[in-house]
C-alpha cells in the first residue's frame, strides 16, 4: 500500500446551531435539491464541475441501473452546508466474494466504458469539512446510508481539506483506512500573459514549445485557424470531429477510443449541452486547409480549466506535433480568458510535464468493516502480491 504525506490540514469552524439531517434516495428528491446542490459547490473549497449537477445527474440516469441512491444531505437555517452523494452496489472480488460497496456518484472506473469522474468527494461548506465528515462517519456506523461492506472513493484530490477531514473522522471512529496514491494531476498556475508563463519554464522546455509551433507553421503555412463551439449549432460538427480524431488518435494502439461506446457518446452529448448553456464548455479544434488535425474537449469552472480528451490526425509528418501545439493554443486562450489554472486532469504523460508547474496527488480511500469477508479478502489480496513477486523474481533471474 502506498501510503501518502498527510493532506492539508482541516480547520472546522464552530457552527453557531446544530446541523439537521436528511437522506434523499430518489432522483426526483435530488433533482429538486439542485438550486441548494449548486449554491453550496460555490460556498465550497473547490467547485469542480464532475460534482455538478450536470456531471452527476446525468451520470446517474446513463449509468445507474444496477446501483442504489443514497444521498446525504446537512442542512442548517435552511441552508445545504454538506452533502454526500453515494450509491450501493455489488461490488465482486477474488473467488466470488460480494461486497456491499458505498461510493460516490460517478464511480465507474471499473466498467470498461465508465466516465471515470475526477476529484470525487464529499461536498461541504468551506470550513465545515471536518463537522461533515465526522457526522457522514457516524451515519454510516448507524447503517442510515443502508448496509454495506465497504467504502471507498476513487480519484479524489489529495490535497483537499475533505480529505484530511474523511482521514480524521474515520480514525476517531475506529477504522483502518486504506489511503493510496493511485495517480498525478499536472496543471499549469497560470500567469498574466504567455510571455510571463515562458519565462517560466527552463530553457529545454521552452525551445520545445517554440520548435513545435514553428515546425507547425512551417507545416501548415498561413492556412490555419482555431475554431471553438460558440453556439449549439457548431456541437454536431464539433462532436464529429472529437470522436473520429479521437478514433484516429487511438486506432494505433488497437482501440476506437471512448466515443465507440453508446453510453459514453450519450452521456457526453447531453453533458455538453448543459456545459454549453452555463458557459462551461470548451470544445476547440485546429482546422488546417480546411481539415480538422487536432481537437480537444474540456470545461471551464472555478477559474480552471479541466483538460478532459483530445483527439488528432497520425498522418502529418514526424516533426509537426499536434498534440504539443494544441495545447500551447488552449493555454494561451486560458490565460487571456483571465483563468488561475489549466488542469490536465490526472495521469502522467510526457506531454504534460512538458507543461505543467506543479501536480497534485489523487488517491483512493477505502475503509471496510470487520468481517470474515474482509479477512479473506486481504489475505488473498496479500498472496496474489507474494505470488507476484516471485514470478518476478524468477524473470529476472532467467534474465540475468
Amino acid at each position: 500500500m502506498n501510503l501518502l504525506a498527510e493532506p492539508s490540514p482541516v480547520v472546522s469552524m464552530p457552527a453557531a446551531t446544530p446541523t439537521t439531517f436528511r437522506m434523499i434516495s430518489n432522483h426526483a428528491e435530488l433533482q429538486a435539491l439542485v438550486p441548494a446542490w449548486r449554491d453550496l459547490l460555490r460556498r465550497s473549497v473547490s467547485d469542480e464541475p464532475m460534482l455538478s449537477p450536470e456531471w452527476l445527474l446525468t451520470w446517474w440516469d446513463i449509468y445507474g441501473q444496477g446501483r442504489e441512491l443514497q444521498v446525504g444531505c446537512w442542512e442548517r437555517d435552511s441552508d445545504l452546508v454538506g452533502l454526500a452523494l453515494m450509491h450501493r452496489r455489488r461490488r465482486r472480488y477474488r473467488l466470488g466474494l460480494s461486497f456491499r460497496r458505498l461510493e460516490p456518484l460517478g464511480s465507474d472506473g471499473d466498467e470498461g466504458d465508465g466516465v471515470c469522474s475526477d476529484y470525487l468527494n464529499l461536498i461541504a461548506s468551506a470550513g465545515e469539512e471536518l463537522t461533515v465528515a465526522r457526522d457522514f462517519v457516524r451515519r454510516l456506523q448507524a447503517n442510515e446510508f443502508g448496509r454495506w461492506d465497504e467504502w471507498m472513493c476513487s480519484r479524489m484530490d489529495g490535497e483537499h481539506p475533505m480529505s484530511a477531514a474523511l482521514q480524521t473522522a474515520f480514525a476517531e471512529a475506529g477504522f483502518v483506512i486504506e489511503r493510496e496514491a493511485k495517480d498525478e494531476a499536472p496543471y499549469v498556475a497560470l500567469p498574466e500573459s504567455w510571455e510571463a508563463y515562458l519565462a517560466t519554464l527552463n530553457k529545454k522546455r521552452r525551445q520545445s514549445l517554440t520548435y513545435a509551433m514553428r515546425d507547425f507553421k512551417a507545416w501548415a503555412g498561413d492556412d490555419f485557424r482555431v475554431r471553438s463551439v460558440e453556439s449549439a449549432a457548431d456541437l454536431p460538427i464539433a462532436r464529429k470531429v472529437l470522436a473520429d480524431l479521437h478514433r484516429e488518435r487511438w486506432q494505433a494502439e488497437g482501440s476506437q477510443g471512448v466515443f465507440a461506446s453508446p453510453r459514453f457518446a450519450t452521456f457526453h452529448e447531453r453533458f455538453q449541452e448543459a456545459a454549453l448553456q452555463r458557459g462551461q464548455l470548451e470544445l476547440t479544434w485546429i482546422e488546417v486547409r480546411g481539415e480538422a488535425v487536432a481537437v480537444h474537449y474540456s470545461f471551464v469552472a472555478n477559474g480552471k480549466l479541466y483538460f478532459y480528451q483530445t483527439g488528432r490526425k497520425t498522418d502529418v509528418p514526424d516533426k509537426v506535433r499536434l498534440g504539443i501545439v494544441q495545447v500551447v493554443f488552449g493555454v494561451r486562450k486560458a490565460i487571456e480568458g483571465g483563468l488561475r489554472e489549466f488542469d490536465f486532469l490526472p495521469g502522467v504523460a510526457q506531454y504534460k510535464s512538458l507543461f505543467a508547474s506543479g501536480s497534485r496527488p489523487v488517491v483512493t480511500f477505502r475503509v471496510a468493516r470487520p468481517s470474515w469477508k474482509e479477512s479473506l479478502r486481504r489475505g488473498l489480496k496479500w498472496t496474489a502480491a507474494q505470488l507476484r513477486e516471485r514470478m518476478s523474481r524468477i524473470r529476472r533471474v532467467n534474465q540475468s
